[in-house]
């Protein structure tokens, strides 16, 4: 499976998260209620999750660092806890309804909210932050980057105007904290929200925020601390502040760990990849028939997320036909268990085991040539997701050793050299038995051999079929793998290439719907008139699926149903490059 939602919560996740987890469920009793070793299992546990997330915000101290179940909960704290009444509030259009949401309701308690907007390229006005500031004006709240579009808001400026005008900077980092480097200090930011599943790498139900030091909030929720709890009112000292009830232990130390994994893996380079993979599909797929991409990318600094829509194609039946796309291993590896084969067919390997495998027998490969290929080890290869190498001048050279030392480095053929009349055909030729037929015939010496059907040589069926078809592998697809997929369909449409000499005495023109034909079968296709194509020559991509109508005339392009059944004598390859057929409009 490709997986690309990580935006709403990753799945891949590294294997320290889930085995924190665990020894978490078995080992970590309640932080703060009692002084056995369980509890105090559990208050390293969460100490280490603020600790590496102060590490990673640069905050002043973990002491800064709360815990909720959410980034919604983190919002929900931090404008309910700082807006009271009256109180005026600057936010954008581009925000996320969890902070929609609490300032709709602060609205209708009192507070008054202003919205800045967007120009038409979706980037915000940010002359309107001056133009909307009022007396009474007391906090900003920004996206650090939308959910929607990816596009980052200009945290340097909001900052710049919030400390101006004296006010309490709240910035909602859910798709950012992870992904890119955050600097609160540096930032000048007052309240930071997180959510934990993101691109922070740990599990649902955890989030928290950054609070500046000096910055007192009311709570959102009081009760269940394991100090003073014979107090009237809830604890004010951070973080305990704003954090009521028992934490979720399993899952801050998930938290924990992914965080630290982020931190052995360097935030920077982690931002890299992520904005190098965002680019590569965006280039990708931005010219696809039909597809829409939502936000700017006109500017490289930008969160990695790709919004699109395919045509008119309902979003969620767009999500339904891509999930539906499995991955040949889990496909062959679903088959192999139904006939109680999975562990032999798998040998004990997952899907990432087995490229890990692949890829160490290229490295053995490498650096047994004359001229070693560097290759960097599979857990860098895999972290950044590809691999540059740069060809020298000389690398295009064909047989490029044994050309400088042929006895040195002799080829694979009996005598060692370049043979012009291959021993082991003459051998073949002589032993094997092959059909009486045109095109079976294996030659020591290379010389052209006609196929089974070809023009030009003599072959009645030419007065009937004057068209040689030939077959070509499509770029939507491998063979027929992904035909079933209708934007890869959509993106690269099956079409019968046509030369105008050809098209024009049948009266086809680009688009028009034509039938292909010979004695074994029939198909429609959509035309396309050419010059890239030679005279008397069609050709269309191999691998669509077989969808014959009531006549049996084949309406999905399945190009098999032209071919013979011949194949090539030595390789036994597919006859699917010369075929005479015969072509209409419909």
């Amino acid at each position: 499976m490709i997986y690309l939602d990580n935006a709403a919560t990753t799945l891949q996740k590294p294997s320290c998260v889930g085995q924190a987890m665990l020894d978490a469920l078995e080992h970590a009793g309640n932080p703060g209620r009692g002084a056995h070793e369980p509890t105090l299992h559990a208050a390293r546990i969460v100490y280490h999750a603020r600790e590496t997330l102060a590490t990673l915000f640069h905050a002043e101290s973990p002491d800064c660092i709360a815990f909720t179940a959410n980034v919604t909960q983190a919002l929900n704290t931090a404008l309910c806890g700082l807006v009271r009444p009256g109180d005026h509030v600057i936010t954008t259009v581009c925000e996320h309804n969890s902070v929609l949401r609490p300032l709709y309701r602060l609205r209708e308690q009192g507070a008054e909210v202003s919205f800045v907007e967007v120009d038409d390229t979706g980037r915000l006005r940010y002359e309107q932050f001056e133009k909307f500031l009022r007396p009474n004006t007391r906090l900003v709240v920004v996206t650090h980057a939308s959910n929607v579009t990816g596009d980052l808001t200009d945290l340097a400026f909001v900052s710049d105007f919030a400390k101006k005008h004296g006010l309490t900077l709240v910035v909602d980092a859910a798709q950012t904290a992870g992904a890119r480097p955050i600097d609160v200090q540096a930032l000048g930011v007052d309240v930071l929200c997180f959510t934990g599943h993101k691109a922070l790498l740990g599990p649902q139900g955890t989030g928290g925020l950054y609070v500046r030091p000096g910055l007192t909030m009311a709570p959102l929720v009081v009760g269940g601390s394991g100090i003073h709890s014979f107090d009237e009112t809830h604890p004010s000292q951070m973080p305990t502040a704003l954090e009521a009830g028992t934490l979720n232990v399993p899952g801050l130390a998930g938290l924990g760990a992914g965080v630290e994994w982020i931190l052995s893996q360097g935030v920077e380079a982690l931002h890299e990849k992520e904005t190098a993979l965002t680019r590569l599909f965006y280039e990708k797929i931005v010219h696809a028939p039909g597809v829409k991409i939502y936000g700017s990318f006109d500017e490289t600094d930008r969160a990695p997320i790709v919004s699109l829509n395919f045509g008119d194609e309902d979003a969620a039946r767009a999500a339904d036909i891509l999930w539906e796309q499995k991955p040949n291993y889990w496909i062959m590896t679903e088959m192999a268990k139904r006939f109680g084969l999975e562990e032999k067919f798998t040998e004990g390997r997952t899907q990432k085991e087995w490229i890990r495998w692949g890829y160490e027998q290229t490295l053995a490969k490498a650096a047994k040539q004359p001229d070693p290929i560097k290759l960097p080890g599979f857990d860098e290869f895999w972290a950044k997701g590809f691999v540059k190498y740069h060809m020298g001048r000389d690398s295009g050279i064909v047989l490029k050793a044994f050309r400088e030392d042929p006895e040195k480095h002799p080829l694979k053929t009996p005598s060692g050299r370049i043979e012009i009349y291959s021993e082991r055909l003459a051998k073949i030729a002589e032993t094997w038995e092959l059909p009486k037929t045109k095109g079976q015939e294996i030659h020591p010496i290379p010389r052209f051999i006609a196929t089974a059907e070809m023009l030009g040589q003599g072959d009645p069926l030419e007065q009937k079929y004057p068209l040689e078809v030939y077959g070509y592998h499509g770029a939507g697809r491998t063979h027929s793998t992904y035909h079933n997929v209708p934007w890869l369909r959509a993106l690269h449409p099956d079409e019968l290439m046509i030369n105008p000499i050809d098209a024009e005495p049948r009266g086809i023109k680009t688009g028009d719907k034509v039938r292909v034909f010979n004695d074994r079968g029939s198909l429609v296709i959509p035309a396309f008139v050419t010059a890239r194509v030679i005279p008397h020559l069609v050709a269309m991509p191999q691998g669509a699926w077989y969808r014959p109508d009531e006549k049996g005339v084949d309406q999905g392009a399945c190009f098999n149903v032209l071919t013979t059944l011949e194949a090539t004598p030595l390789a036994k390859g597919n006859p699917s490059h010369t075929n005479l057929v015969q072509v209409e409009k419909i």
